[in-house]
């Protein structure tokens, strides 16, 4: 019963409900007062909205917000639905089906990885035979995030969800959420070879067949990836780069049949965009050969691509007796221990070395053929099989022998880089005055291939002259270029008067005042340079660093002459 004070002439809203939930029945209202009271029924009748839809397992999945098995291993498939409504009120939503659903709201998004963020309510249906009922008061204008799972891990199915309130509700598919990738391929008795991390229950060392895949995204988010094959597949991802002979290096995540059915992998995780990222699909039991899928769901398409790692069957074919060294990256010739991997003399037949060895794709490595004995030459060939082609290209890095041919006793100095006349030990490699007959220079040194050094040729004796020849032994033709250190001459011409300032030279006896002109000298190049005099009086020279001072002559004094 209510008592109240009406005015005339402005409208009232009576609200008739019940005191306990879930309880309905006829009722009448009854209204008393100095006139009559007019009633009129506002249409309050919901309306409805529908949205169906299934769970599969290329949905994604998470480890949702309230569940009872709040890890890694219990994971939910799940559908993300956007809903909006145009009239502010209180609604309905709930499921329909024959299997147990949750119901989560969210205000504007989901993080699958921090389900309890911005989490509005959440119902699992438990008391509500086996469905959820969620009722809450939504803003128009606003965007709200439904997600629907199955209560159980792992389930997939059909549903339905049903809308109730005082106006239409827009239940649409959150398309940020549902853009996939898919990448096919197959493990094969060419896929390199690892030693896999979590292999607890095998023998040591079990070995098992591998792919790694680069993965790039362009929009930061949270993935789901996980595989499709008939083998019991392994998945694991690894931050930048993979090293298998470091597999638990940069391990991101990974995961072994958590998207059931068929025992395949499933990964989580927020990928950041302009990052790489490696995937490594290999399988539960050992040397597992088959075909696989994998699939990417998040909120922008997810780019793939495959390295040509794999392990690669390298061997000679010639009528030596071949030796076969593999380096990783390069061969110093003075160090030929150094960087090696493998060797091999005779593995193949007729004498031929065979080299078998896992190469990782993007990466540089030096092969040498020799031979077994020593000071043979022929012709061999070299054949490559493995997953992909393989280049081969012939260094010029190698043993050379520099010598010089001349009349003159000559010296020769070999510099790393460039030659600096002003600190001629700078740089300097090799030098050597007459180890080749008749007096002349000879450096047996490795030069490496694409780097630049200088040859100074020279004489032994002071201010000698004289034509030379330059002969050079090696792997490959070396190229001579002749630098151009010819002297730049400058001039200046004046004169000292009567009219010139005097001062008292440095280190000098007598008190006697001199006569001088300061001239200030800058050079653009930095070099060894000669400043002499030319006159028909004897004349000193005094050069100082930065200024000159006449009542302190010695103060910055570089040289004199």
């Amino acid at each position: 019963m209510l008592t109240v004070i009406l005015d005339a002439m402005i409208n009232y809203i009576l609200v008739v409900t019940t005191y306990s939930e879930s309880v309905m029945g006829t009722f009448s209202i009854i209204g008393l007062g100095f006139d009559l009271i007019y009633f009129s029924p506002i249409n309050t009748s919901p309306i409805q909205s529908n949205y169906i839809s299934t769970w599969s397992f290329r949905n994604q999945l998470y480890v949702r917000a309230q569940t009872p098995w709040p890890t890694a291993s219990y994971l939910y498939y799940y559908q993300s639905i956007q809903v909006n409504v145009a009239t502010t009120g209180i609604y309905t939503i709930f499921s329909n089906g024959t299997i147990d659903t949750c119901g989560y709201l969210y205000n504007d998004t989901l993080n699958p990885l921090f389900p309890d963020q911005n989490l509005l309510l959440w119902d699992d249906g438990v008391t509500k035979n086996v469905q959820f009922m969620l009722s809450i008061y939504l803003q128009a204008m606003t965007q709200y995030i439904l997600v629907v799972t199955p209560y159980w891990p792992s389930r997939t199915g059909a549903f339905s969800i049903n809308a109730l309130g005082p106006g239409s509700m827009n239940l649409s598919t959150n398309i940020s959420s549902t853009i996939k990738s898919q990448y096919s391929s197959a493990l094969s008795a060419y896929s390199p070879v690892f030693i896999r991390p979590r292999t607890w229950g095998f023998d040591y060392p079990s070995y098992f067949f591998y792919q790694s895949i680069r993965i790039n995204v362009t929009t930061t988010g949270a993935y789901t990836i996980f595989s499709d094959s008939p083998m019991d597949t392994y998945g694991f991802l690894y931050s930048n780069t993979f090293d298998p002979s470091f597999p638990d290096q940069n391990l991101m995540l990974y995961n072994d049949n958590a998207a059931a059915p068929n025992n395949q992998f499933v990964l989580i995780a927020t990928l950041q965009a302009m990052k790489q990222y490696t995937l490594v699909v290999t399988t539960y039991w050992p040397s597992n050969t088959g075909a696989f899928s994998i699939i990417e769901v998040g909120p922008a398409s997810v780019g793939f691509s495959i390295a040509t790692t794999g392990l690669y069957t390298i061997v000679s074919n010639s009528t030596m007796d071949t030796y076969g060294y593999l380096y990783n990256d390069t061969l110093n010739p003075s160090f030929p221990d150094q960087n090696l991997m493998l060797s091999d003399n005779d593995a193949g037949s007729n004498s031929q070395f065979m080299l078998i060895i896992t190469l990782q794709a993007m990466k540089q490595y030096t092969l040498v053929v020799t031979t077994y004995w020593a000071i043979t030459t022929g012709t061999f060939s070299i054949i490559a099989l493995g997953p992909a082609s393989m280049n081969f290209s012939t260094p010029i890095t190698g043993v050379y022998t520099i010598f010089s041919n001349s009349t003159m006793n000559t010296y020769g100095y070999l510099y790393n880089g460039t030659l600096n006349p002003s600190f001629p030990d700078q740089n300097l490699m090799l030098s050597d005055n007459d180890a080749a007959p008749n007096s002349q220079f000879m450096l047996i040194i490795t030069l490496q291939a694409m780097k630049q050094y200088t040859l100074v040729v020279t004489t032994y004796w002071a201010s000698t002259t004289g034509t030379f020849s330059i002969i050079a032994l090696g792997p490959a033709l070396m190229n001579f270029s002749t630098i151009d250190s010819s002297m730049i001459q400058s001039n200046y011409l004046s004169a000292l008067t009567t009219y010139s300032p005097t001062f008292v030279p440095p280190s000098r006896s007598s008190r006697t005042s001199f006569y001088y002109q300061a001239i200030e000298i800058s050079v653009s190049i930095s070099g060894f340079y000669t400043i002499s005099s030319v006159s028909t009086i004897d004349t000193y020279g005094y050069l100082y660093n930065n200024s000159f001072n006449s009542s302190v002559p010695s103060r910055n004094l570089l040289s004199s002459d």
